[in-house]
């Protein structure tokens, strides 16, 4: 068959539109209800956004130190109060504004060469694969600051883990992206996704790359990895006659009290597809959202790894949280799988009574949130020598209409999720979470993206940035192009609670 030129953009998403065909109730349908009966916030959107203010400053603060439980400095700085800065105004200049008295830099951009062996970065994109894979990778997202010591030296010298999550093919590349795709542009494409590990150092009142550190290093698409928890990397599923590699579309990150960087693979399905003809995807392909078209990039005309047809469960390699130790600059990242396989954007994790909580929404329409529990507290395990990430329970949210909700175990064996069912066992229930989330009666959500904790009070923030849910009072608009923020608290006792009440927090946009 003939392939045709594509164009020089970056491979469109589709994660507004969604592939859920289930008939789960969502939030949107329960939010015009609930929202006669909720009570107003006191001083409204203004107060709200000012909540929000104080929850972010402890969000990002620096941890005391990255080998212990986080120290009180986040709650220490939300108590202040005043965020100590005045709002920089609303305007549609495409430029970096920030508030009177604060300035900001260049720190490490893309093309950042990670040692003095590493080769420059050059703009008219002539830079070879394993050029890149030596630089920083392409398009920042997700991030956290790693202290490389206890105490105020730490907020001078540390390290600082970045996701990359997608590529430009217009800039990455010295001549037009055509098809059939090149393997050596895979290669260098592979090279510029995944996480920047690099040490970042205070000099002279602004913050700079430290070159010569032992820990500078690039996880890319064609790392090796290993898998644990539930799904291992002898699991039939994931074999495909070579070893596990990469991580994909690295968009929200999350972190843990021991030290280590939870990085989230997103829209990871738009890089597969497939020429051949007459080819259809699997319930389990199309329920995340497979496809033989992908988003654009056709790494697949040339490298069968991505080909859906001759390589099939290369893709079930891929949605899972990856946990890397960028203290351990030889370590391999390892893909936790018992946090369940979909779109992960955000692990926040949080600790209740001991026990490791993580939350996690699935960035896409009509999709769901979820909350992972250490089966033992979470220091208990690991002075065994045990991952908290690796034994435990994952939860998906169901929302109700009177405000109340129910956290449902995603757990074989238990309701619906039955051998008769058609679920083999708990690593069948996490390699297809979604298709067992449908199971089970999980809430429909717009886009559920990064998750917040209150460093005091505990209340839960998920931001829904936009979609067509449809039905719910949890989501009030059949379109909803602006998004809102939902919040929660935990109503039941302990770690493994069953059940929340929750309210609308911000409803985004024009108030008419």
């Amino acid at each position: 068959m003939s392939i045709e030129p594509v164009h020089e953009t970056m491979p469109s998403d589709d994660e507004s539109i969604g592939c859920n065909p289930s008939s789960n109730d969502s939030l949107s349908r329960m939010i015009d209800a609930r929202l006669s009966r909720r009570s107003v916030m006191a001083g409204g959107l203004g107060a709200a956004a000012a909540a929000l203010m104080g929850l972010q400053a402890a969000a990002s603060a620096p941890q005391a130190t990255a080998r212990t439980t986080p120290a009180a400095t986040p709650a220490r700085r939300a108590r202040r109060g005043s965020p100590g800065f005045t709002a920089v105004a609303a305007g549609t200049d495409d430029a970096i504004v920030v508030p009177a008295g604060y300035v900001a830099s260049v720190l490490v951009p893309w093309g950042t060469p990670l040692s003095p062996a590493a080769a420059a970065w050059k703009s008219d994109g002539t830079n070879t694969a394993a050029e890149q894979a030596m630089q920083v990778g392409m398009h920042h997202d997700g991030m956290h600051y790693f202290p490389i010591v206890t105490g105020r030296s730490g907020d001078r010298a540390g390290l600082l883990c970045i996701n990359h999550e997608y590529v430009d093919n217009v800039t990455l590349f010295d001549t037009a992206y055509t098809r059939p795709i090149p393997a050596d542009r895979v290669e260098k494409a592979l090279a510029a996704h995944g996480v920047t590990v690099c040490a970042v150092a205070l000099k002279n009142g602004s913050w700079d790359l430290v070159t010569r550190s032992k820990y500078n290093r690039r996880i890319t698409g064609a790392t090796p990895v290993s898998f644990s928890g539930p799904v291992t990397a002898d699991h039939a599923a994931l074999q495909t006659g070579s070893p596990a590699q990469g991580t994909l579309n690295n968009c929200a990150a999350g972190y843990t009290p021991w030290g280590t960087y939870l990085t989230c693979e997103e829209n990871w399905n738009g890089y597969f597809g497939t020429n051949t003809v007459g080819w259809t995807p699997s319930a389990a392909q199309a329920r995340y959202g497979l496809s033989a078209a992908g988003f654009g990039y056709n790494w697949h005309d040339s490298v069968a790894r991505f080909d859906l047809a001759a390589t099939p469960n290369e893709a079930n390699r891929f949605g899972w949280v990856v946990e890397i130790d960028p203290f351990k600059p030889t370590s391999t990242p390892v893909k936790r799988t018992a946090l369940g396989r979909f779109k992960h954007e955000s692990a926040t994790f949080t600790e209740v009574d001991g026990y490791a909580v993580v939350y996690s929404g699935d960035d896409e329409n009509r999709e769901y949130v979820y909350k992972y529990v250490s089966a033992e507290p979470w220091r208990r395990m690991r002075a065994r020598g045990v991952s908290p990430l690796d034994q435990g329970t994952l939860y998906v949210a169901r929302f109700d209409d009177d405000g109340s909700g129910k956290w449902i175990p995603l757990v074989h064996g238990r309701g619906v999720l039955r051998t008769a069912n058609g679920w083999l066992d708990q690593a069948d229930v996490l390699l297809r979470t979604r298709m067992a989330a449908d199971a089970v009666g999980a809430t429909k959500l717009d886009r559920p993206e990064w998750v917040a904790v209150h460093p005091r009070s505990g209340e839960v923030y998920v931001a829904l940035t936009n979609g067509t849910g449809g039905t719910g009072a949890v989501s009030p608009r059949a379109s909803n192009p602006y998004g809102h923020i939902v919040r929660w608290n935990e109503t039941g006792r302990g770690a493994h609670s069953r059940s929340f009440e929750w309210d609308i927090f911000v409803l985004a946009g024009d108030p008419a």
